[in-house]
């Protein structure tokens, strides 16, 4: 794990998943999200930070960012 200047250690991911409407059957569909963010262990416990892009097949969605303190699970 690297880790930069104030324990700042960096992030980077990729999300992938299919879904249905109904049991037994996914749409053709693949939903995936690109994204990197940050985890600090600070004094008082652990932040962590990440911002992705979502995307539809080819098609780009919105963003999502997420914060978070406390321990990991």
């Amino acid at each position: 794990v690297a880790t930069l200047p104030i324990n700042l250690e960096p992030i980077v991911f990729l999300d992938t998943a299919k879904y249905s409407k109904g049991p037994m059957k996914l749409d053709s569909v693949l939903f995936w999200a690109p994204g990197g963010g940050m985890r600090w262990q600070s004094p008082f416990g652990t932040f962590r930070t990440t911002l992705a892009r979502g995307f539809a097949g080819p098609d780009p969605r919105g963003f999502q960012f997420f914060l978070s303190f406390g321990e990991e699970f």
